[in-house]
């Protein structure tokens, strides 16, 4: 049976007002900067258009979604930037901002960084946005285990870095809390 159009914007109200923090951090902390709330609605705007598609647990949903917007939205500034529009409208560093948004925990920020790409991304999307690996593998196009294993690797890569580096203890027990979301 096909929800009612009334059910389907009770449902997506209640979508937004549940993960709209989420994904604008999610945006933030992967250097959207000023264009975080744009880059938010959009999500939504696409959420509302591919409502039928949309699934009952929508966050890893949203989080590919916004992150492929910020994709697209970093390909639009450098061509623009190319092109000689606008020589400022670069793309940030995603690690860069981190440090900035959370210099609290400056020792692992500078651990994730060192990080490959995808073991990287994998850290950010479960200790960062609270995924499960499972939810975090949806957003990264990968398999479940292909996820565990990243941030299987990622979690060694780190404890070794901050072990060289200042033995951070808040920063090392960051890293076990990752062990709880795999």
């Amino acid at each position: 049976m096909k929800p009612s159009e009334s059910q389907a914007a009770e449902r997506f109200r209640a979508c937004f007002e549940q993960h709209w923090r989420a994904v604008h951090d999610f945006l933030r902390w992967r250097g959207a900067g000023p264009h975080c709330d744009d880059l938010a609605s959009e999500v939504f705007a696409t959420a509302w258009r591919r409502w039928s598609n949309v699934p009952e647990e929508p966050l890893p949903w949203l989080l590919r979604t916004a992150r492929n917007h910020l994709a697209n939205h970093r390909r639009a500034q450098q061509r623009r930037a190319a092109g000689g529009h606008d020589a400022a409208a670069r793309p940030s560093d995603g690690p860069a901002e981190l440090a900035e948004a959370a210099e609290e925990a400056r020792a692992l920020l500078a651990a994730v960084s060192r990080l490959p790409e995808l073991e990287r991304e994998m850290v950010l999307l479960v200790a960062w946005d609270g995924l499960t690996a499972r939810q975090a593998a949806q957003v990264a196009g990968c398999l479940p285990g292909t996820a565990r294993a990243r941030l299987h690797r990622a979690r060694r890569r780190l404890a070794a870095d901050l072990r060289r580096g200042a033995n951070d203890q808040p920063a090392l027990s960051r890293i076990e809390e990752l062990r709880s979301h795999a």
